[in-house]
């Protein structure tokens, strides 16, 4: 008997299916499979492509937006709810990204104090600087506003009140307003009450000499002190004395009650100079001058 021989062009090529490629009961075999698995992938990433590139980019021909500008920031030197501020304190006003636009000050009562803003710098900032000083144990409430770049505001607010002092202190000055004197008389300044912060009184106290003139401070007592040239005063020199005590704290309570300044004026020794009056002192300055005669 002849053995049944498949021809061998065939072997190898057909059989049953088996697997996942199974479409039938005969099929290709596994070589011809990965044919038809590579052509699906083709084809599909192809549909990919063709879909991503016949796609419009929606916002691809959208206008820049214009970026906005900052806002304007506002920052005020005493804190809102701040006690015992000094009456001569100074209210400063900061602003970053935007200029100053307005500066009002209010008491208590509603009414408006009067006063300017002076420029601090170039940035917009600015300080606050009533026509009269404020009082002393009174709240007053500072507002600010700024704009930006687009004009859009910012505002800022603080209510504070000034120290209620426990005790004034009245400064006193000599000479008197008028008066002439000899050319080794000391300027005096002396107080109601003593003086505990004392480097706080003397940097506030200021000599200037129409002819340059060394001097010092010294305390006499706790309660009053004396500025002397280091030799004498120039004849025919002219001497001013600031004593800008208001607001000032001495210490342990006590405030300066007013401002006070005096100004002098040596003669020469050939001819003496008329006696001025006195000016009437006001509420916050006293002034009194006075020459000197060799």
């Amino acid at each position: 008997m002849l053995d049944s021989v498949v021809p061998s062009s065939r072997r190898g090529h057909w059989g049953q299916a088996r697997g996942p490629d199974a479409a039938g009961p005969w099929c290709r075999s596994e070589g011809t499979g990965e044919v038809r698995r590579t052509a699906a992938t083709i084809t599909a990433g192809a549909m990919i492509f063709l879909a991503g590139c016949s796609g419009d980019d929606p916002g691809g021909s959208a206008e820049p937006t214009a970026e906005a500008a900052p806002e304007a920031q506002v920052s005020l030197s005493v804190a809102d709810g701040s006690a015992d501020v000094s009456p001569v304190s100074p209210l400063e006003i900061a602003v970053s990204d935007g200029e100053l636009t307005d500066v009002t000050l209010v008491d208590a009562a509603g009414a408006q104090v009067p006063g300017a803003v002076a420029d601090a710098d170039d940035s917009g900032s600015g300080v606050w600087t009533p026509e009269t000083p404020l009082a002393y144990g009174t709240q007053y409430t500072l507002s600010a506003a700024a704009v930006n770049e687009d004009d859009a505001q910012t505002s800022a607010s603080s209510t504070f009140t000034t120290v209620a002092p426990t005790t004034l202190s009245t400064p006193s000055i000599g000479p008197l307003d008028g008066q002439t004197v000899g050319v080794g008389m000391p300027i005096r300044v002396w107080f109601d009450d003593p003086v505990a912060d004392k480097a706080a009184v003397e940097s506030h106290l200021e000599v200037t000499s129409s002819t340059p003139t060394d001097g010092v401070w010294s305390w006499f007592n706790d309660a009053e002190v004396h500025f002397r040239p280091s030799t004498y005063w120039p004849a025919n020199t002219e001497v001013t004395l600031d004593a800008n005590l208001y607001g000032v704290d001495f210490g342990e309570g006590v405030w300066g009650r007013r401002t006070a300044a005096s100004a002098s004026r040596s003669a020469p020794s050939t001819s003496r100079s008329p006696t001025r009056r006195r000016t009437p002192s006001t509420s916050t300055t006293a002034t009194s001058s006075c020459r000197a005669s060799p």
